[in-house]
């Protein structure tokens, strides 16, 4: 069976985050720093060899990837599955002041107004993966989203591994996981790179 090699990265940062301020769905830019930031994990992966790169259509992931994929030769493929949690009506707010909504809406069924619950984005996170993992079987894909994204995927070819807490599911700016996958039903996955910075 032809193993599939998975690559997860964050976008680079935005003024947003640097102001603490719920993003979401809400199309932020790279700062100066998140490109920066885009451009070392490009070096770092302009060895690797490639065959697929998907992307959150969101501007910040988006623009991380086509600057990843110069070196590759490849059309980056946007995706509106891949896309962050919708937050709806706290995008924009600064975190410290709505810390206290920010976490009553981990309860899976909670729906921010206007937004997503958190049921329904891990639904539509897992459902690509799995269908990436099949379709592409066999490949080197990478994926250029978000934090919520990548922890949703993280914890499901984890098998939510129950020796890891929620703190250990790190997605830094442009850090980098990969997980080789031999038969995802069985749940024969190996972990190689986990939020890895070193590039940065």
């Amino acid at each position: 069976m032809k193993k599939t090699r998975l690559l997860l990265a964050r976008h680079g940062g935005t003024l947003w985050h640097e102001n603490n301020q719920v993003v979401g769905q809400k199309n932020a830019e790279l700062s100066m720093k998140g490109l920066e930031r885009a451009e070392k994990l490009a070096r770092f992966l302009r060895n690797e060899k490639i065959d697929l790169i998907y992307s959150s259509s969101l501007g910040r992931s988006f623009d991380t990837a086509k600057v990843i994929a110069k070196y590759h030769r490849l059309r980056v493929i946007p995706s509106t599955e891949l896309v962050e949690r919708g937050f709806g009506k706290l995008e924009g707010m600064d975190k410290k002041k709505v810390i206290h909504e920010l976490g009553r809406l981990k309860d899976p069924v909670l729906e921010p107004s206007e937004g997503e619950s958190a049921y329904d984005f891990e639904k539509r996170v897992i459902g690509f993966v799995e269908r990436i993992i099949e379709t592409d079987k066999g490949k080197t894909i990478l994926i250029v989203s978000h934090e919520g994204m990548i922890r949703v995927a993280q914890k499901y070819l984890t098998r939510f591994d129950r020796t890891r807490d929620d703190d250990d599911y790190a997605v830094s700016f442009c850090g980098l996981t990969e997980m080789v996958i031999n038969d995802l039903e069985k749940g024969e996955i190996a972990v190689k790179k986990w939020d890895e910075i070193s590039h940065l």
